[in-house]
């Protein structure tokens, strides 16, 4: 009975283990002022070697200059290097000492499952799940980019330029909208990412 009792409270407290317990991820929290009082946060990603990326419209007011914090509540200093606005994509240099994800250099599959990590509503570094729905609409109402795809996991305002995860940990793509009400988000391909660095793409089919 009581070799069942510890099981049970064992598996229980496997369920409710913070966050906090798992090993740190290659997210930053992205944050800057723009008055004394009211500052711009968002989400972006190490990639490694101290290149961080995150959207356009999360660094655009920086004047050049944000401040990123990783999961472990380190802060430390970045730059803006270049944006592509057309993509809402940009790429920032901070710390290399930083954790790092690999960009995935290849195309995003239909159903993939994926996991998004970012900064939704002044919360920090939350995962939400899913799978890859569809590309996105590039006509009727609403933002466009020339290239992106749909997700059918909640996201929210803060998420924008985090990393969207492959199964392997690696960065599939990078986080720049949804759709308010529905539980969509909306994110550049990594293979859009990596023409726009220089990188080539492989095809594994």
């Amino acid at each position: 009975m009581l070799k069942h009792l510890l099981a049970v409270l064992a598996i229980a407290g496997a369920l409710i283990s913070p966050a906090s317990s798992l090993e740190p991820t290659s997210a930053v929290f992205v944050s800057y002022p723009i008055t004394k009082k009211i500052s711009v946060m968002g989400s972006g990603v190490h990639i490694g070697g101290g290149v961080y990326l995150s959207a356009v419209h999360v660094v655009e007011k920086s004047k050049g200059e944000v401040t990123f914090t990783d999961e472990l509540g380190r802060p430390s200093k970045g730059t803006v290097a270049w944006v592509a606005p057309r993509y809402d994509i940009a790429m920032l240099l901070g710390r290399a000492d930083r954790p790092a994800s690999e960009l995935a250099c290849r195309p995003a599959k239909l159903e993939e499952p994926v996991t998004i990590q970012g900064n939704p509503l002044d919360m920090r570094f939350i995962r939400t799940h899913g799978t890859i729905a569809g590309d996105s609409p590039k006509e009727g109402k609403g933002p466009r980019w020339p290239e992106s795809y749909i997700i059918d996991a909640t996201s929210a305002p803060g998420n924008s330029g985090g990393p969207v995860y492959d199964v392997y940990g690696k960065v599939i793509g990078i986080l720049v909208g949804g759709y308010s009400g529905f539980p969509f988000a909306i994110a550049v391909p990594s293979a859009t990412v990596c023409n726009l660095l220089g990188r080539p793409i492989v095809d594994p089919q």
